[in-house]
């Protein structure tokens, strides 16, 4: 619609009345055509300007990147992304001779695509692999610039060292983050990444990145080995940073030569929610995760089996404050759960609704949950309504029971029917770990934690199925 307001000229023919009331009507009008067109404009101007530009690339590319069939190399697109831009990779091996940085904050990076989309949403990352290879000579990732995202990608073969031992604060064979908040790693696989840098983390090193959010994602085979010198740990991730939550991620086979064999953190929170830990080991303690000092663990509907650490904690270490709500821990050598508080620093333990079983002990400590000091006292306990082999300390906890997983031998942890850990739990103990609450979270399988209003023990909630048959009308019309 187009109005025309421009001036009106008097015709003494013409009632100077009605002449004065169109004419007043008529300012009134384009007054408000005038405001719908500006807020119309600065509507667009403002949709607009939330596009993000999309950088096309491939591991081939060499072209300005403005679509497929100009898309530039990586490190190029890189170079030309400005804020709120998204690349978009298309499938293949991109390998790397040095390190990959951004130019800017609120970039992100999405893999998995044919090389024909026109939307994110048609990418397809399971089947379309986007590899980001360090070939075993490089870190992959350097970040620095807050608010970005990478989703749908693999980093492989990320590797750092250490050729300085006096130049510390190395480490992230994959990602280093060094000041980037409110970074999401989603959707992404961690393969066979090694780090030898002092602070250790085979592959994501999260220095200095506030609200990190790493989802759906798989840690296997990551490294930390052969550091000479006195240093930290985290086969997969060490992290020194505020509010780190891990979401719905698999880690497998990861390693440290020092503390924490997939997990090593100290000094903040971290959320660990969902979460699977298997066949990790470390040379010292903490073989799925070690926590130093200065920070709190809070775990929810994670399972943990099959891990392995020389020292004690075969699936957690603690210095500090550990918090374990519906929970498995299975198979884990030297005592699943270690806890050894500074006497300065008074941490806890608080575990709930888990299930433990078939653990092995550290020497003379219990096999599941046991102190590895004298000082005892520098920890408070509360052990309630768990499945234990033996621990004298908690209350309400199920002594030397046989949880009936349905196949235990084959990896299979899902509760029997007749299991003893079905319909034991707390909705009340949950809710004061989880930050969600127990009505609204998902179990291990992504089913509802709490069923017929009550919720089971371990990671894994025992949901009946009615299976429904067809219903046909009885012979003769009987009703």
């Amino acid at each position: 619609m187009n109005m025309h307001c421009t001036d009106l000229t008097w015709n003494p023919g013409f009632s100077l009345r009605y002449f004065c009331i169109l004419k007043h009507l008529k300012a009134v009008l384009c007054g408000y055509y005038r405001s719908y067109y500006s807020l119309l404009f600065l509507t667009f101007f403002t949709y607009a300007s939330s596009l993000a530009q999309v950088i096309y690339v491939s591991p081939n590319g060499n072209g300005n990147g403005s679509t497929w069939a100009q898309a530039s190399n990586i490190y190029d697109a890189l170079d030309n992304a400005s804020e709120n831009s998204e690349l978009w990779l298309r499938r293949g091996v991109y390998t790397l001779d040095e390190e990959l940085t951004l130019p800017s904050t609120d970039i992100s990076v999405y893999g998995g695509f044919r090389g024909t989309e026109s939307t994110r949403n048609q990418r397809n990352f399971e089947n379309n692999k986007t590899i980001l290879d360090g070939q075993n000579s490089t870190r992959i990732l350097y970040l620095d610039r807050d608010d970005f995202t990478i989703d749908g990608v693999t980093f492989r073969n990320g590797y750092i060292g250490l050729e300085d031992p006096g130049d510390g604060n190395k480490g992230g064979g994959a990602i280093y983050v060094w000041s980037a908040d409110n970074s999401i790693i989603r959707n992404c696989t961690f393969l066979n990444n090694v780090s030898e840098g002092d602070r250790g983390a085979g592959a994501v090193y999260n220095r200095h990145g506030d609200n990190t959010l790493i989802e759906n994602c798989t840690f296997d085979n990551n490294r930390f080995q052969s550091y000479p010198h006195d240093s930290n740990g985290g086969g997969a991730i060490h992290n020194w940073t505020d509010g780190l939550t891990i979401k719905n991620t698999v880690f497998r086979n990861n390693s440290s030569h020092r503390p924490g064999g997939a997990i090593y953190t100290w000094g903040y929170p971290v959320i660990i929610e969902n979460c699977e830990f298997e066949d990790n080991h470390t040379g010292q303690r903490g073989g799925a995760i070690y926590d130093n000092s200065g920070s709190i663990i809070r775990i929810t509907n994670s399972l943990f089996v099959n891990n392995s650490a020389s020292d004690e904690g075969g699936a957690i270490s603690t210095r500090d404050k550990l918090e374990i709500s519906n929970s498995t821990f299975v198979n884990n050598n030297n005592t699943a759960v270690t806890y050894h508080s500074y006497s300065f620093s008074p941490g806890h333990v608080f575990i709930y609704n888990s299930i433990f079983f078939n653990n092995s002990p550290k020497g003379s400590l219990d096999p599941d949950i046991a102190s590895s000091t004298l000082n005892t006292e520098a920890t408070v306990l509360d052990i309630r309504r768990n499945i234990v082999k033996a621990f004298s300390e908690g209350t309400n906890n199920l002594i030397n029971v046989n949880p009936l997983f349905v196949d235990s031998s084959n990896g299979n942890y899902r509760l029997q029917s007749g299991s003893p850990a079905r319909d034991a739990g707390n909705i009340n103990l949950y809710n004061d770990i989880s930050g969600t609450p127990a009505g609204a979270s998902n179990d291990l399988d992504e089913r509802n934690r709490v069923f017929n209003g009550i919720l089971d023990y371990g990671a894994y909630e025992y949901q009946t199925h009615i299976n429904c048959t067809t219903i046909t009308r009885p012979e003769g019309g009987a009703d």
